[in-house]
């Protein structure tokens, strides 16, 4: 009976170290990942989560990460010590007659290095098994790194057990009190028991990791109620970890209870099972009802957003799209594919037509209480817009966006010093500009300064500027403040192909960078300052254009403009290049930008042979 409590002990006390672990990891991960809010554009709510999370008990484990670090390390050495003296109880009692210390500094030290290695192997295991980056469910260091860690630990029971070679601590030879000749296959069962404590706790760790995995994943795009990191989400995150860890040391604390290498009878292991068993059972309830709750509720098993809104994944729709850059007109394909992305959930393409659109928002409508897909398909919405030229939604959803997700904001916010100074266009930067709402940083100050400037309200912008110098802002590189407003500026033309004009094709304003030779589709910079659609005449007009440097696109059917076209069958004359527009230019008419496309020769017919 005191065995078993003491075991049972031995069991509690590496849960409590367990926990201790997931704090000084919390602490680390703090310290690293922590963010810094001071020159950001915040709502109030996050602001207060971010200085809660610097200055709270996460900011205080942060702030002494490295203290944090140093107790993860004292903890290993205790760990060490109880699991030496759970393997063979003989290290508690050196000072009995016939103790032959000399072995025991041997056989604890060199135990000491195994125990060092087999937290080194269990602190690499490859996470990414179940991340997806892998192509197989089982790559060869998922396995590699299983057998060092069932050959680490059995190389450990071997050398500390009771059974082991340590033995009694009262020979230098691998001894039994009882029949000398049971010791060499006592020993190699110690080895064995080893082995198989390493490869249960290898399986664990996968467990955990597992979990681990899809819990951050479930707090990241759900429980966290944010698109950012958040306050909720960190306090989540730390109540899973310690959790988890805590169950995981005791499981397997439980399990080298059952597979000691010390003299136990059969009897005796298998009453100890009740450890494991009672832990499995606690472990298995909140992992199974989360998982569960997590697949019925949040879509946690369908692949990607595409499957749980249930559209196409891949479009198959190209069109052409020519850009009128300098020296001659660049012509790419426009695939009709759009993809959104969430804190974690990446890469999630869609066939991109205006009903599918329409069904991601749908889904999202329906979605009140989170999905997993939930940012991402608001992004995926914004990004979607974006590529069919519909500035004016695709704008609108980024503003939506901008509640819950930083970037987002960020990105509308140095937008709004570029596009359309219309009504609704002011409306966003009014709406940024609300400290009642937000905390506006240095820099998001002078980008609000900039943006009314655009919209023609200098004293606003110069009110804003003052400001972002009282937060530390240089004012000296803002030289629009210097530059008079450019309102009302136009831009005018109108598309041809083969001298007919070019009715219903959408046409956009892009800004123009140097040495630009394509519009890149994966970034925010593909997206439009401006489009339009060509009337019957094949004109377009955009209005309340600021000042700078633009090119212009046209995106076409394919069977219009081919693709890869060669200079011999498709042209251009009078093609825009560079559109500048400043406060003395106002006003630009591009004329008619007619564009040809010549049809293929028919290969000559070969003349008969006489």
């Amino acid at each position: 009976m005191k065995e078993f409590v003491r075991d049972l002990i031995f069991v509690v006390v590496m849960g409590i170290f367990g926990v201790a672990s997931a704090i000084g990891i919390v602490a680390v991960l703090n310290a690293i990942a922590r963010p810094s809010y001071v020159d950001m554009l915040l709502t109030l709510r996050e602001k207060a989560d971010f200085e809660a999370m610097a200055t709270g008990f996460l900011g205080f484990l942060g702030a002494n990460a490295r203290a944090m670090a140093w107790v993860i390390v004292v903890f290993v050495i205790i760990s060490f010590f109880f699991v030496l003296f759970e393997l063979n109880p003989n290290f508690r009692s050196l000072k009995k007659p016939g103790v032959k210390k000399a072995k025991a500094v041997v056989a604890g030290l060199g135990g000491m290095v195994l125990f060092f290695l087999l937290i080194v192997a269990a602190a690499r295991t490859p996470l990414a098994v179940f991340s997806g980056v892998f192509p197989s469910p089982m790559p060869e260091s998922f396995v590699l790194y299983g057998v060092v860690m069932c050959v680490i630990s059995g190389i450990f029971w071997f050398l500390v057990g009771e059974t082991g070679w340590a033995g009694d601590l009262t020979s230098w030879r691998v001894d039994d009190k009882d029949d000398f000749r049971s010791a060499w296959p006592k020993a190699i069962a110690s080895f064995l028991m080893g082995a198989a404590c390493g490869g249960i706790a290898y399986c664990f760790l996968l467990l955990y990791n597992w979990c681990f995995d899809k819990y951050f994943m479930l707090v990241a795009e759900v429980l966290g109620r944010s698109g950012e990191p958040s306050l909720l989400g960190w306090q989540l995150l730390s109540r899973a970890l310690m959790v988890m860890l805590g169950l995981s040391f005791a499981l397997i604390a439980g399990f080298v209870t059952i597979l000691s290498a010390r003299r136990m009878t059969m009897k005796a292991r298998l009453v100890r099972l009740i450890f494991p068993l009672i832990l499995l059972a606690v472990y298995a309830g909140i992992i199974g009802s989360t998982y569960n709750d997590a697949v019925a509720r949040y879509d946690f098993k369908k692949k990607n957003l595409a499957e749980a809104v249930g559209i196409a994944g891949k479009g198959t729709a190209v069109k052409t799209v020519v850009l009128f850059v300098p020296d001659r007109p660049a012509v790419q394909e426009w695939r009709m594919e759009a993809a959104g992305s969430g804190l974690l959930v990446y890469n999630n393409t869609y066939a991109l037509t205006p009903e599918n659109i329409r069904k991601i928002e749908d889904y999202i409508a329906r979605r009140k209480d989170g999905s997993l897909f939930l940012f991402a398909g608001q992004d995926a919405v914004m990004k979607g817009y974006f590529k069919l030229w519909d500035t004016e939604k695709g704008t609108g959803q980024m503003f939506r966006n901008a509640d819950s997700q930083i970037l987002a904001r960020m990105i509308l916010l140095r937008r709004l010093s570029t596009i359309p100074a219309t009504a609704e266009n002011e409306k966003y930067l009014r709406a940024f500009a609300d400290e009642r709402k937000w905390y506006i940083g240095k820099t998001p100050s002078l980008r609000i300064s900039e943006a009314f400037m655009h919209f023609g309200k200098p004293d606003e912008a110069k009110a804003w500027a003052m400001k972002a110098k009282a937060k530390g802002a240089d004012l000296t590189k803002a030289a629009f403040l210097n530059e008079p407003a450019v309102t009302g500026a136009s831009v005018t033309g109108v598309v041809k192909l083969n001298g007919a004009p070019l009715a219903g094709t959408k046409v956009a304003l892009f800004t123009y960078r140097p040495k630009m030779t394509q519009i890149d589709q994966q970034y925010f910079s593909s997206f439009p300052v401006d489009a339009k659609t060509t009337d019957d005449a094949g004109r377009f007009e955009f209005k309340d254009v600021g000042k700078g440097e633009y090119v212009l696109a046209v995106m076409a059917e394919k069977e219009q403009v081919p693709l890869k076209a060669p200079p011999e069958i498709f042209s251009v004359e009078n093609a825009p290049g560079v559109i500048r527009i400043a406060a003395d230019s106002p006003k630009r008419s591009l004329g008619d930008i007619a564009m040809t496309v010549k049809p293929k020769e028919a290969p000559a017919t070969p003349a008969p042979v006489k």
